[in-house]
């Protein structure tokens, strides 16, 4: 299980203990003086003794959970700008799991946090065209449905565009964006079987055509902003 920032504490480790789930998480520098001690250690890589407060030992007690110290591995990983990330693992083992490796496994959380983006951002999957149960079912489930068929379509048309582009000085990838608008101008057509193959060829070839440049390592400074609770008005609903 990985875990970016905000998924810690002893509550959290002790039920991972419990289900006996490997994880991999996060946490942030200052967040106990076992991390403040492995800091100052300049250590790559130790197991600690991880012990609950009193009030993460009334957490545990509430839902039943062992209060007894837990044995955490702790993982340094410097990032190429400089920063240090701190990881907690129960990956103990040093031979099977070297410290060099946790960096490319927590980067592999980013594909479904980037997912979760898409979904909540471009498809808004929140936004339902009713209140009952049957309209958050049936909206849910369609753009579920939608974003599926246009990510098959995409993997066929990210080929293409490999062997299109490839003498280009950069990578390029098939924009998910607009690939989802042709497919929701579509979907109907081909659900109700009034087009067939030309249909799925013209989309493959246009969501080809639609792309956009991979430049690696490329970082943007991160504006943190309050957090907003996304809202949307039922008054005003879009067509699809």
């Amino acid at each position: 299980m990985l875990y970016d920032r905000g998924y810690m504490g002893c509550l959290f480790f002790a039920l991972h203990a419990l289900e006996q789930r490997d994880f991999c998480m996060r946490l942030p520098v200052g967040f106990s003086t076992e991390v403040d001690d492995f800091m100052a250690s300049g250590a790559t890589s130790a197991v600690l003794a991880f012990t609950p407060g009193a009030d993460a030992r009334r957490q545990c007690e509430a839902y039943g959970l062992p209060t007894a110290p837990l044995q955490m591995r702790l993982v340094r990983v410097t990032l190429k700008g400089g920063e240090t990330e701190v990881l907690a693992t129960s990956l103990h083992d040093e031979e099977a799991f070297p410290a060099h490796v946790f960096k490319h496994l927590y980067h592999l959380r980013w594909g479904i946090e980037e997912q979760y983006k898409r979904a909540k951002c471009l498809v808004e999957i929140e936004n339902f065209s009713g209140r009952s149960a049957q309209y958050v079912r049936q909206d849910f489930y369609a753009k579920i449905f939608a974003m599926n068929l246009t990510t098959i379509l995409v993997w066929v048309a990210q080929a293409i565009a490999d062997r299109l582009y490839q003498m280009r000085c950069h990578a390029y990838r098939v924009n998910f964006a607009n690939a989802f608008s042709q497919m929701k101008h579509s979907i109907a057509r081909l659900l109700l079987r009034l087009a067939g193959q030309e249909l799925v060829t013209a989309l493959v070839l246009t969501m080809a055509a639609s792309v956009e440049a991979v430049r690696p390592d490329r970082v943007a400074p991160r504006k943190m902003m309050p957090a907003k609770i996304q809202g949307f008005h039922p008054n005003f609903k879009r067509c699809r």
